[in-house]
């Protein structure tokens, strides 16, 4: 199910995000125009990884816009293949 990054400010709606990505063999992060991910995104993102799992699963980052050649979504690209190869899951960043 798509998560806007608002809701994971409301404590219902990130609780039920998480369950959702936690259960998710894929888990898709995408922003367009980012410098960073908004407030608890990041929180968020490494909850749902470290979730225990009895297969390997991918996160997916498509962040920023393609014509922007920009430091931001590098930054975010970074923390989330970071996140990634801790919890043990490949990533994507086409």
């Amino acid at each position: 199910m798509p998560w806007n990054f608002s809701y994971l400010t409301l404590p219902e709606w990130r609780a039920l995000a998480t369950v959702d990505a936690s259960a998710a063999d894929i888990v898709i992060v995408a922003a367009s125009r980012v410098d960073e991910l908004p407030a608890g995104v990041g929180d968020w993102v490494e909850l749902c990884l470290a979730a225990p799992r009895t297969t390997t699963g991918m996160l997916v980052a498509l962040v920023g816009d393609p014509a922007d050649n920009g430091d931001g979504p590098t930054r975010v690209r970074s923390f989330l293949r970071e996140v990634a190869e801790r919890e043990g899951f490949s990533f994507l960043a086409p």
